[in-house]
């Protein structure tokens, strides 16, 4: 058992884990999301729905002592106690913040409606240091996830990308590897 002071001074037992950050979560509080250079950690408390929704079963579960101990419920965490998660899932968790939908399940299986209710404000917080390799499109991946098919006309043939879309390409040409080409394909496509 860890021992703490409390306000006053006195010495208190303390419980050996902090609370999972998911459990202080209030509808319509906002959200904020710290980016590291491989981790992202959430400052302010999040929906249990997410930390439920980012986790996959162990193979084998079923066959573990803990498991069959009732002491473990067979599931990887993808979000720490804590708050903590991997990079390369922020688009996937911000899709499920804003919209209340998980983009990897399919829409006709039971995990794809995540969240009642969205959350309203999920605030970004990018350090100094990676204000320059961050690319905001990243995060909106899946919410602006666009179909170039869309944009052709079928029967002139014509294809029409979106100005503004092709302007913010323009603006990350140096920066984004991406954008060459894609700027590149709206040229080829382009009506003459």
């Amino acid at each position: 058992m860890r021992v703490g002071k409390d306000a006053t001074g006195k010495l208190v037992p303390k419980p050996r884990y902090d609370a999972p950050l998911h459990l202080a979560y209030k509808a319509g509080d906002p959200v904020c999301i710290q980016l590291g250079p491989s981790k992202c950690k959430f400052l302010t408390p999040y929906p249990k729905e997410l930390y439920k929704a980012l986790s996959a079963p162990v193979p084998g579960y079923a066959f573990t002592p803990s498991f069959k101990n009732k002491m473990w419920d067979g599931q990887h965490r993808f979000i720490t106690k804590v708050g903590y998660f991997q990079l390369g899932l922020l688009p996937v968790a911000y899709c499920i913040l804003k919209t209340g939908i998980n983009p990897l399940v399919p829409e006709d299986k039971k995990g794809h409606k995540v969240l009642a209710n969205p959350v309203e404000d999920v605030q970004l917080k990018v350090p100094k240091e990676m204000r320059e390799t961050f690319y905001p499109g990243l995060v909106n991946f899946y919410i602006d996830e666009l179909d170039i098919l869309q944009y052709l006309n079928p029967e002139s043939g014509e294809f029409a990308y979106p100005v503004k879309l092709l302007q913010m390409w323009s603006k990350v040409r140096g920066v984004n590897p991406l954008a060459e080409t894609v700027l590149d394909l709206a040229k080829s496509l382009r009506p003459t």
